[in-house]
């Protein structure tokens, strides 16, 4: 079964846009730009998030559900670190990954 919140799709999808416009200013023709581009603001949008939210004292808000934006049980900054790193690695190597 898929877990997925609203924050995760608002993230997720937002950064995606925006991603997308910044790549054609950016590099034009490359995809791997939108995706390090997507991948780093979802990080930092979800980390951003669990910093902020102080309903979780003294319990680890970087991995709970309940703190912020997950989807299929992982929180979100890890697939933006992910994507992010493989995005990177294309980029430097200039062949595709996956």
């Amino acid at each position: 079964m898929m877990r997925l919140n609203g924050l995760a799709i608002l993230f997720l999808f937002g950064s995606a846009a925006v991603g997308l416009l910044l790549q054609r200013f950016v590099a034009p023709g490359n995809e791997a730009v939108a995706v390090l581009i997507g991948g780093t603001l979802m990080l930092l949008l979800d980390l951003g998030y669990r910093l902020r939210n102080d309903a979780f004292n003294g319990r680890p808000k970087w991995i709970s559900m309940k703190a912020g934006a997950y989807l299929a049980f992982f929180p979100l900054w890890g697939w933006g670190l992910a994507i992010a790193v493989v995005a990177l690695v294309q980029l430097v190597t200039g062949q595709d990954i996956i």
